[in-house]
């Protein structure tokens, strides 16, 4: 048998993951998702990941609905960033509550186990981003799945009213940051056994970050890129995440385009508006609950707001692009204004 040639395969790497991406989804629409059941999810849809088309960096999205009155299953797996797009309810994550509401977010660190609740008088939907396809070829996809979605009894729902709520939103009552994380992970050592000291410090380190950011604890500033923008997920704000963070949501003044640039991998979740996007000279038109796949690594991209209403979309970053510097060559090419 012929053996293969891996130098020629890594000399064509490149070739093939652009034609990859060329024949690859980039746009999702909401009103288009398949709906299936779980032993998590009783009604959930896969937004973006490599089982619908997408070329992603090991990244995935996807929306779940817990009907009024239930909970999802409880399990516990890699890192995840939640947003919650509809109703009300609360989480337990690790032991802890913390009650949501639209607009909050929330932050899962891996291997935690967790569960959502929907106690409102609606259904509730929450956005999720995770690195499952990632992990799965790292070989280190672990799912555990310790109890499945179904109603709220009786007995959960008293338990869980004399629970203490966690991170209260406002202020982060923890004290520690990703520079130290990063540091305690890094800094030299010698001894073998001290280093995985170390380690086993920074892991702890991480657990220790702050879990949720309330949509009211929020701020609004100018931006060149958009009109208005909100950061979400960040280290600054308390946040540990490693992977993956719903980092900011961008808001389009009416009859308004972004700026232009080019950065590597992001996607973008539609929260309001509707419009569309220039990405590498094609054009996507997008309407609220819509996702778009900026594919990197050098995506030239810019979104135009049609309406007489703002729009607004959220970003979702997955941070193993940064682990390659010279890989993500950010440039603006132009500013935000009035569409002429």
């Amino acid at each position: 048998m012929m053996e293969n040639n891996f130098y020629d395969d890594w000399l064509s790497a490149a070739r093939k993951a652009d034609a990859e991406r060329a024949a690859a989804t980039i746009h999702a629409r909401g009103r288009e998702l398949r709906w299936m059941s779980t032993p998590q999810d009783a009604r959930v849809a896969m937004v973006a990941g490599p089982q619908v088309g997408f070329r992603t960096m090991g990244g995935c999205v996807l929306i779940g609905e817990i009907a009024s009155g239930w909970k999802t299953g409880r399990h516990s797996h890699g890192e995840e960033s939640i947003c919650i797009l509809d109703g009300e309810g609360y989480s337990l994550i690790g032991g802890k509550k913390y009650s949501w509401q639209s607009g909050d977010c929330l932050q899962v660190y891996s291997e935690v186990p967790h569960q959502h609740f929907n106690n409102g008088p609606k259904p509730a939907r929450y956005l999720q981003a995770m690195l499952a396809p990632l992990e799965a070829f790292m070989g280190i996809l672990n799912y555990v799945q310790e109890a499945e979605a179904g109603p709220i009894s009786d007995e959960e729902r008293a338990q869980h009213s004399t629970l203490a709520e966690g991170d209260a939103g406002a202020v982060y009552s923890g004290e520690v940051h990703m520079e130290e994380v990063g540091a305690v992970s890094r800094s030299p050592v010698e001894d073998p056994y001290e280093r995985t000291k170390k380690i086993h410090e920074a892991g702890r380190a991480y657990l220790a970050g702050r879990v949720i950011l309330r949509k009211q604890d929020t701020q609004w500033k100018p931006t060149r890129q958009a009109g208005m923008r909100c950061a979400l997920i960040s280290h600054e704000r308390g946040f540990s995440y490693r992977g993956v963070n719903f980092s900011l949501i961008n808001e389009v003044p009416p009859h308004w385009h972004t700026g232009r640039h080019i950065h590597a991998e992001a996607m973008i979740y539609v929260l309001e508006g509707k419009g569309y996007s220039i990405i590498d000279g094609k054009r996507y038109d997008w309407e609220a609950g819509d996702l778009l796949h900026v594919q990197g690594p050098h995506t030239d991209h810019q979104h135009f707001n049609t309406e007489a209403v703002p729009v607004r979309y959220m970003r979702i970053g997955f941070t193993i692009r940064d682990l390659y510097p010279n890989y993500d060559k950010k440039e603006q090419v132009s500013t935000s204004g009035k569409i002429g």
